[in-house]
């Protein structure tokens, strides 16, 4: 074999080496590195655990149109989602909207009525299907 194929071949070799060295084959962490790794945690070397929340939309397109005030050392701007729904009869989303000011909420041109979460940082949109 070549020295190119192997040059390709290994960064997919390197992702598989790592995670067999780091779980059992039940899935769980080696006891040895969840012992580093809470240890870490709680001297704030790393940050706390966080995990990708269920959603019940699948996000197919983000597209942004921003404007930066560097006087003011602000941001405004209109972010649109395309998303599918994964349920049936999709009525509400919620999304990470960590300092932001939301000031109105569109679905194909019509206002949807929606809610700031300002202690978790989430915005709650009900959807209106025409």
């Amino acid at each position: 074999m070549s020295y190119r194929f192997f040059r390709r071949l290994l960064p997919v070799l390197s992702l598989v080496f790592v995670l067999t060295l780091t779980t059992t084959s039940s899935g769980r962490v080696l006891p040895v590195l969840d012992k580093v790794l809470q240890t870490a945690q709680q001297s704030h070397l790393l940050p706390p655990t966080q995990y990708i929340p269920d959603r019940n939309f699948d996000t197919r397109h983000i597209a942004l149109d921003l404007r930066f005030d560097w006087e003011h050392e602000q941001l405004s701007g209109v972010e649109t989602i395309s998303f599918t729904p994964l349920l049936a009869n999709l009525q509400k989303i919620e999304l990470d909207a960590a300092e932001m000011t939301i000031t109105s909420v569109k679905m194909n041109g019509s206002a949807q009525k929606f809610e700031m979460d300002l202690p978790s940082q989430k915005l709650r949109i009900e959807l209106e299907m025409e």
